[in-house]
């Protein structure tokens, strides 16, 4: 499994969300309405998870699936 299917596996596991329904240009919050607080927590799990760190900058910028697959690079 390469890190794109780790991150979208983990998004999924994480929202309840059925892996066919995630696409890496959905919109977390009009195409699968996460709200601010989910998406802190799903922020949260995935540094914990990879062992990132994501400055609060770039957390207030994330809007799609996409740019949670490019943090990890």
């Amino acid at each position: 499994m390469n890190p794109e299917e780790k991150i979208l596996k983990f998004i999924s596991d994480q929202l309840g969300i059925p892996l066919e329904e995630l696409k890496p240009d959905s919109d977390l919050t009009l195409d699968l309405g996460i709200g601010p607080v989910e998406l802190a927590d799903l922020l949260t799990n995935l540094e914990n998870k990879f062992a990132i760190k994501i400055p609060e900058e770039e957390r207030l910028k994330i809007k799609t699936i996409n740019q949670i697959i490019n943090l990890n690079e």
